[in-house]
């Protein structure tokens, strides 16, 4: 919804849009990774196993908080740059959700438990365009309608995804421990 709010709010033509995102997604995923995995060095010091739970929570704050700056920016521009931090934490996070995904299950129910991620990760995918696009229309028809709608759907979602690792935080390590025992 990225495309259509700039192409609505600042009349920038859709050809231009798609190859400034791609170039904003390219660079943006690349520099999460690159970014994450330098924190992972850094963070892993102090505690290996929740290293990754670590950058994933910071990654869902940065993403959500810059996401609010979405009300107030002032051109296509600034929409790019948004959208350049936000997807730069996110990927950051989530490039890091495999370690865990692999570490807390025994060998046996590894591929059982990153198909029934995956099939979450798809569904919720799947199913933020539809809820975003009907919450538009609700909203009103006004270019600030999709805005308030795509952040009425993202910030619940960051917001929940925080406190989900951050309860996490409690019980990884005995999880991770009775995985490596049960693989022993």
């Amino acid at each position: 919804w990225i495309a259509v709010g700039i192409m609505r709010l600042f009349h920038v033509p859709a050809s231009d849009v798609g190859v400034r995102l791609g170039q904003v997604f390219a660079v943006a995923s690349v520099s999460g990774v690159v970014v994450a995995n330098l924190a992972a060095r850094q963070l892993s010091k102090r505690s290996a196993d929740l290293a990754p739970v670590h950058i994933a929570e910071g990654g869902a704050l940065i993403a959500a908080s810059v996401s609010l700056l979405y009300l107030i920016a002032p051109s296509a521009t600034a929409f790019y740059w948004i959208t350049a931090v936000q997807i730069a934490a996110a990927f950051g996070g989530l490039t890091l959700s495999p370690t865990v995904s692999q570490a807390t299950s025994p060998t046996r129910l590894r591929a059982r438990l990153i198909a029934l991620g995956g099939i979450f990760y798809t569904v919720f995918g799947a199913l933020s365009p539809l809820v975003v696009g009907l919450l538009s229309d609700a909203i009103g028809k006004e270019p600030r309608a999709l805005l308030m709608a795509m952040l009425s759907v993202a910030l619940p979602c960051y917001v929940g995804g925080v406190l989900l690792l951050r309860l996490s935080e409690r019980t990884l390590p005995g999880t991770l421990q009775a995985a490596r025992t049960a693989d022993l």
